[in-house]
């Protein structure tokens, strides 16, 4: 159902048309991956969308996990001083160099999911602590005191 009335073949037919374009690849197929990219989580008062809000989170950390060398390298020169603190739109913009440099076929993340993790990140002074975040990438042992990081 769309807008309250039933979805027909060609309406499912039309939409895959536009899923591929929005992809960029136009192979006339559509994968798992374009079909989630044309989406975003909002949750709607009422429903219920944990479970999607709980896989792009993960997603998102995986992410960073995998890319904490090149986030720490890129917010290092967002950051002269050193402070350890960041304008959210510079950690956007690492973010987004470090998403398209690996992108083989197709970019891990929209602009609008880079930009609203990054807003999120943000405090009221438009900045955040980006070595508070890199700490909490760290793995640590908690058998033993000090940590080790994962290579």
């Amino acid at each position: 159902m769309h807008k309250g009335h039933p979805i027909g073949d060609d309406d499912l037919h039309e939409l895959a048309l536009q899923l591929d374009q929005l992809s960029g690849r136009e192979t006339g197929k559509v994968n798992l991956f374009s079909f989630l990219e044309a989406f975003v989580v909002e949750r709607p008062s009422g429903q219920d969308f944990d479970a999607a809000e709980e896989f792009m989170c993960e997603h998102i950390l995986s992410f960073l996990f995998r890319n904490r060398h090149a986030v720490a390298c890129g917010c290092h020169e967002a950051d002269p001083e050193l402070s350890g603190r960041i304008r959210s739109a510079a950690f956007a913009e690492v973010l987004r160099g470090i998403d398209i440099s690996l992108a083989k076929t197709r970019r891990t993340f929209t602009d609008v999911q880079i930009d609203g993790l990054a807003e999120s990140l943000g405090e009221e002074d438009g900045s955040f602590s980006y070595f508070e975040l890199l700490q909490a990438l760290m793995v640590r042992d908690s058998e033993k005191s000090g940590s080790m990081t994962l290579r």
